[in-house]
């Protein structure tokens, strides 16, 4: 009868996944049903029929009773089952046969038990902790679980685990007992038949700030973030959807909220009667159904949050939404449409599209390239066209259907931007057609990106990538088991990676290594016969290290090697400094890096090898001798440097030549002052301008503008007659709307500067993302004019005449 076929195994591990779903205070699924599976040569979403058999556990439930445990699951159970326009009954049915832990678990989940719910009352955790595996922030955990059989939509039997409540009553009496977790029970059993979470007033709840904690309203905003206050006010906790990813159970917290999320509300509503209908719900009620895409009105996107709000009975926290593709789930391929149904027939809405908030999802989330916008009659792509913050209110009639179509804005003839998920690059080929990165900071697998393909896996372990200015070869380290003296560990190795061979090790064996840092490469030359970059001859010295393909691995002399400095009182003791490359000419005859020199009190000083010949830089204008930091980029020809830490402050960025030496780049302007977690205290620091990266004619130089006390790199580039802009100020004045909320960290130039490369984090994302950006052509305003110009030389020109960046 029962199927553990793969429906059975993929309910499972979306089960693991809803563990970060359920944790308090912690993200989850969202959206339209949990599951949807194939049937009848179409996916469906998975449903329960007839009235559903609800058992409970016979143990206690932490500090609560079994009867008090029980109250919990009949709420859920009646909150569910009496909502009028839906079809969804459920009853309790009896006891469990005995008391579920940790150790007998394996017997209701995994296991048939013929039919229905089975609720376990996890009362000291060991269900969730030992036989889940999950932490110990986590409040519950549900599932469907079996079908009827293969093919069929019809679920059969489901699980829900419901760890034990703490007692607060011994520091926090204000309280009753059941209610922290009495939010959690209905939200559980929603999962279990198959309800999956929503985005609609909870997260711009959770945006409220706290004046008392010195805390700002958040930008979440009841319709597009960008269109400023719409409503003045923020939804209660009676007004966030059960469904909502976040729960706070905590009854000391201002933003407490189980006991009001234990009542389902609109929205919970009607995505329960949209799965589950009533047989008059469609004929009763307006639905609303549609497609977002993208500006090229075409390319559909799953993934988008859809909201409806009311505007014509002064509650606009009455609202409901969907996810785009939330019936397909990414299975079937990109997919942008959505159906919104239980619209009260005569009511006004107007329609968004929302960024989902952080998470993992039932449906995948996007990444949203471009602003949130309000549909309205004059909907196309073109922002010029389609003001974003302006609506249409839309009414229906009972019974009516109706479709409307959502475009994402952007600028024609923008820059070209193009998203790389997931990802940080950590390099970028001579003609920007190529990039590589990794997934992570640390024993991350690299990946190759190009416009074709967009990235593929390519293996490796590492920090860090580069790749040869062709293109075809990568430079990165891979994982190499080692017997160190405080016992065996992988070691990160510099090796080689090229489409025909693999994955090669070029790193010295004689090296001794520490722990698991040996050597890992930061350039390489335009062929790939040349890498650069740090090695550890022990843990006591680290070099800067040329490989070539014809002379192996040679560490680069130091101007400090073997060097004794002087203690106050007379002795001696070794100073050696550390050194590092990390860039090289495309010949690999020129390498740039640094070494931490002991005559300027051990900081990483910019140095410039040719050969066995190193070059300390100074730049006379600074306040620590002259001595100026590291080299960061290097272009082609080995004649042009760039780096950081020079002028009176050490703020400034700099560019090299043989021929001039050192010269001030400047800096980004300007002094930031923000609160100061640590002290206590308002703290105003000047901004520090690093450059990074630049062009083979030295005319487009990118790098980051820093608050080094508060961690933030925001990245920066530079033209001669511009001069340095904030990267995200830039693009937006290009009109590359998709990149409108990104937080940009960085980015590598190609050698003709006119495409870059670089990660950011995307302002609603739960990690960093990649990008690729074709600046061939610019925008430029002359007088009242918008000009689309050549990139640099053209729009350097202009600004030299008198026109100002952007459109």
């Amino acid at each position: 009868m029962r199927s553990a076929n793969r429906f059975a195994r993929r309910a499972w591990r979306c089960g693991l996944v809803a563990v970060a779903a359920c944790a308090c205070i912690a993200p989850a699924l969202a959206g339209g049903p949990l599951y949807v599976v194939p049937s009848g040569g179409a996916l469906k979403p998975a449903r329960w029929e007839g009235t559903v058999k609800v058992y409970t556990d016979q143990g206690t439930l932490g500090a609560l009773d079994n009867a008090t445990a029980n109250k919990l699951v009949a709420n859920a159970v009646k909150q569910w089952s009496a909502v009028p326009t839906s079809s969804f009954r459920a009853e309790i049915a009896g006891p469990l046969p005995f008391d579920v832990n940790g150790v007998n678990a394996g017997q209701i989940i995994g296991m048939p038990n013929g039919g229905g719910i089975q609720v376990i009352y996890d009362s000291d955790g060991s269900v969730i902790n030992d036989f889940i595996g999950a932490g110990e922030g986590v409040l519950g955990i549900a599932s469907p679980e079996y079908l009827e059989s293969e093919g069929s939509t019809r679920i059969v039997e489901g699980w829900v685990i419901i760890r034990g409540e703490e007692d607060y009553k011994s520091f926090w009496p204000d309280y009753t007992y059941g209610e922290p977790t009495s939010g959690v029970v209905t939200h559980e059993f929603g999962h279990a038949i198959n309800l999956a979470h929503s985005q609609t007033n909870g997260y711009y709840a959770r945006n409220h700030g706290d004046p008392n904690l010195g805390i700002p309203d958040g930008p979440e905003q009841a319709g597009p973030d960008q269109c400023g206050k719409v409503v003045a006010t923020y939804p209660t906790a009676d007004q966030i959807e059960t469904m909502y990813p976040l729960i706070d159970p905590f009854p000391w917290n201002p933003t407490y909220n189980s006991p009001q999320m234990a009542i389902v509300d609109a929205d919970d509503k009607a995505a329960l009667s949209s799965l589950y209908p009533a047989a008059n719900y469609v004929s009763t009620t307006g639905t609303l159904t549609g497609r977002v895409v993208a500006k090229d009105g075409t390319s559909e996107l799953t993934g988008i949050n859809v909201i409806a709000r009311r505007t014509d009975q002064g509650n606009p926290f009455d609202a409901m939404s969907r996810i785009s593709g939330d019936l397909t789930q990414g299975a079937l391929g990109p997919d942008g449409k959505f159906t919104m149904t239980g619209l009260v027939p005569g009511a006004s809405y107007v329609v968004y599209i929302d960024q989902l908030a952080d998470g993992g999802f039932s449906t995948p989330k996007a990444i949203l390239l471009g602003p949130e916008e309000y549909w309205n009659s004059g909907e196309s792509g073109d922002a010029a066209a389609d003001n974003a913050c302006v609506s249409t209110p839309i009414s229906l009639k009972a019974g009516e259907v109706r479709a409307i179509e959502i475009a994402v804005n952007g600028i024609p003839r923008a820059p070209t931007f193009a998203h790389i998920p997931y990802g940080l690059v950590s390099g970028l080929s001579d003609n920007g057609q190529k990039v590589v990165g990794l997934y992570g900071n640390f024993q991350s697998p690299y990946w190759l990106w190009d416009k074709h393909n967009g990235a593929t896996l390519i293996g490796g372990s590492g920090f860090l990538g580069a790749i040869s200015g062709n293109g075809n070869v990568v430079g990165g380290t891979i994982g190499v088991n080692v017997n160190t003296p405080y016992g065996p560990v992988i070691q990160e190795q510099a090796a080689l990676w090229t489409r025909q061979a693999g994955w090669k090790l070029i790193a010295d064996s004689r090296l001794e290594g520490c722990d698991t840092y040996h050597t890992s490469i930061f350039d390489m030359s335009h062929d790939g016969s040349t890498a650069v970059g740090l090695a550890y001859a022990n843990c006591a010295n680290a070099y800067a290290f040329k490989w070539s393909a014809k002379s192996g691995m040679t560490l680069l002399p130091k101007s400090s090697e073997n060097q004794q400095c002087q203690y106050p009182d007379g002795g001696t003791y070794g100073c050696e400094g550390s050194s590092r490359a990390n860039t090289v000419s495309m010949s690999g005859n020129v390498v740039g890096g640094w070494e931490e020199v002991p005559a300027a009190f051990g900081s990483r000083v910019g140095s410039i090898w040719q050969g066995n010949a190193q070059t300390l830089l100074r730049d006379p204008g600074n306040s620590t001798g002259g001595w100026v930091g590291e080299v960061m980029g290097m272009n082609s020809a080995g004649t042009i440097a760039v780096g950081m830490n020079a002028g009176p402050q050490l703020k400034d960025a700099y560019k090299w030549t043989p021929s001039g030496g050192v010269s001030s780049l400047g800096r980004y302007p300007g002094q930031v002052c923000y609160f100061d977690w640590w002290t206590g205290q308002d703290v105003c620091e000047d901004r520090e301008t690093v450059a990074y990266s630049v062009s083979d004619d030295g005319k487009v130089i990118t790098g980051a503008s820093r608050l080094i006390l508060a961690g933030v790199d925001d990245a920066a580039i530079y033209t001669p007659k511009m001069g340095w802009m904030l990267l995200p100020e830039f693009l937006q004045r290009q009109g590359v709307l998709e990149a409108s909320r990104w937080q940009i960290l960085g980015a590598y130039v190609s050698a003709d500067g006119k495409t870059l490369a670089g990660t950011a984090w995307p302002l609603a994302a739960d990690y960093y993302h990649g990008f690729r950006l074709e600046l061939d052509q610019v925008y430029v305003c002359n007088g009242k004019k918008t000009l689309r110009v050549g990139f640099p030389d053209a729009m350097d020109q202009h600004l030299a005449q008198g026109a100002t960046v952007g459109l």
